[in-house]
């Protein structure tokens, strides 16, 4: 009983886990969406004078994205600790009492201002901080001219 109780919180640790991966990439492509689509779309419409700031608008417009991925990535993180505690343990033959540690071990290993540092980690910063840098870049190398 105890190792199907174990291997059932394993399963569902990793399964959780691994789903902060699709939604990571959701995160991403809506960044992508929004913050490059509307950098093409002022350069193929006709903008006028507020070209320079819809161009700034949508460059920054990738910041929310970037910071619910590193966000994000500090909720998957927190996983990882229970997912080595429960690999570490011995196994089943040895031991004989489930762990039933999921949210003990969850709240242990997070921290409320770690996404900060995630923001950085090439993982979670691309391709946020290169539409930002590319959008920036345009603004003041080759704004949109009024038509």
């Amino acid at each position: 009983m105890a190792c199907e109780i174990s291997w059932a919180e394993y399963q569902l640790l990793f399964e959780t886990y691994e789903s902060f991966n699709q939604q990571a990439l959701t995160i991403k492509g809506w960044s992508v969406t929004i913050g490059l689509a509307t950098i093409v779309a002022i350069y193929s419409q006709m903008v006028g004078r507020l070209g320079k700031t819809a161009l700034w608008i949508a460059s920054l417009s990738v910041i929310p994205f970037w910071w619910m991925d590193a966000y994000w990535k500090s909720f998957q993180n927190a996983y990882l600790g229970a997912l080595k505690t429960l690999e570490a343990e011995p196994t089943c033959a040895i031991t004989d009492k489930p762990t039933l540690s999921l949210i003990g071990l969850w709240e242990q290993e997070y921290v409320s201002l770690d996404f900060v540092g995630l923001l950085f980690v090439p993982s979670v910063a691309l391709p946020h901080a290169i539409i930002l840098a590319v959008g920036i870049y345009l603004v003041h190398r080759h704004p949109p001219t009024p038509q």
